[in-house]
This record gives C-alpha cells, sequence and structure tokens, in this order.
C-alpha cells in the first residue's frame, strides 16, 4: 500500500488552533473531509483545505491513485519557529510576543489496495470543420466569430491657456465649493 505525504511548513497559525480542526479529519474519505472544510468557519481550514487538495493531486498523478479510494491516514500539526516580537509598555518597558507557526503533515491512504487510474487519451486539437459547397465542391471553412469592437470615447482636451479662455465654466469646475 502507497502512502501519499503532503506538508505544508511555516503556517502563521499557532499549532494549537490547527489542531482542533485537522484531529476531526482523521480518518475520513477525502471528499468527506472536503465537504467538512468548506464549511468550517475557522482560519486553520483554508490551508488545511489546500494542503488536502494538494495531497490529492499528487496522488492522482504521481501514483495513479484514485481519489474516491483515498481517506485521511494522518495528519500531524508540529510546531514551527516561533517569530518573536516587542510590544512597548508603561515606564519604558518592553512585553515579548511570541508569534507561533505550525507544520501540517497530511497522510492519504487506499481503502482498498492496487485501484488506479486507466491512462487518459491524449486529445489531437481540433481543425475547424470544413464545409463542403453542393454547388462548387470546394471545401470552405467556417466563418471565424467577430470580435467585439468597443466604441471610441471622446478624447479630453488638453489642459492650456487656450481652453480656459475658450470654456469659462472650466474655472468654475475646477474650483467649485463643496456646499
Amino acid at each position: 500500500m502507497a502512502q501519499v505525504i503532503a506538508k505544508a511548513k511555516h503556517l502563521h497559525i499557532a499549532p494549537r488552533k490547527v489542531r482542533f480542526v485537522a484531529e476531526p479529519l482523521k480518518g475520513l474519505q477525502v471528499k468527506e473531509a472536503q465537504v467538512q472544510l468548506t464549511y468550517i468557519v475557522n482560519r486553520s481550514a483554508v490551508p488545511l483545505a489546500k494542503l488536502l487538495k494538494s495531497a490529492v493531486a499528487n496522488a492522482e498523478n504521481n501514483f495513479s491513485m484514485v481519489q474516491d479510494n483515498l481517506f485521511i491516514k494522518n495528519i500531524t500539526v508540529d510546531e514551527g519557529v516561533t517569530i518573536k516580537r516587542f510590544r512597548p509598555k508603561g515606564f519604558g518597558r518592553v512585553s515579548p510576543i511570541n508569534r507561533k507557526t505550525s507544520h501540517i503533515t497530511i497522510t492519504l491512504d487506499e481503502k482498498v489496495a492496487g485501484v488506479r487510474q486507466t491512462e487518459k487519451l491524449k486529445s489531437k486539437p481540433v481543425e475547424p470543420e470544413k464545409i463542403e459547397s453542393p454547388a462548387e465542391g470546394k471545401a470552405e471553412s467556417l466563418p471565424k466569430p467577430k470580435t467585439l469592437v468597443q466604441p471610441k470615447t471622446k478624447t479630453a482636451k488638453p489642459i492650456s491657456k487656450e481652453n480656459v479662455k475658450q470654456d469659462p465654466s472650466f474655472v468654475k469646475r475646477i474650483f467649485r465649493r463643496k456646499v
């Protein structure tokens, strides 16, 4: 049985908060876990869903596994590097702020061993269809769709002394007061 592993490192969410979302997903089928992650209202659900999607893509593309046959065997959330910052306090003192990061590892496994995808047929690029007209006996290609032409907009006159002299409302528009 081949296992597929995907990792996300240096996630800027505390491991305790990520574990809260990750623990209930252990042992679930991939599709059920994806549905649950879409409805969980938690900041850590989005990176977990992204990592799960990546793990499934790895399984399908690298190992030719079927998505319906996969389940989450294990999810581990480890503590990453702590980013240390400081906040000023009263009387010239400082207090430390520790911003914790997480390393997430998802392990996928197969329910039934050995189920693989069939090789997908590579399609050739499709050429435009040819229509033979009965009168001429020559092949004609279909007309190409017309592209939309955007209407031309009026160009604004450049600001110059001549334009100001011709249009006295121009000055009024610039220096209009808001009431």
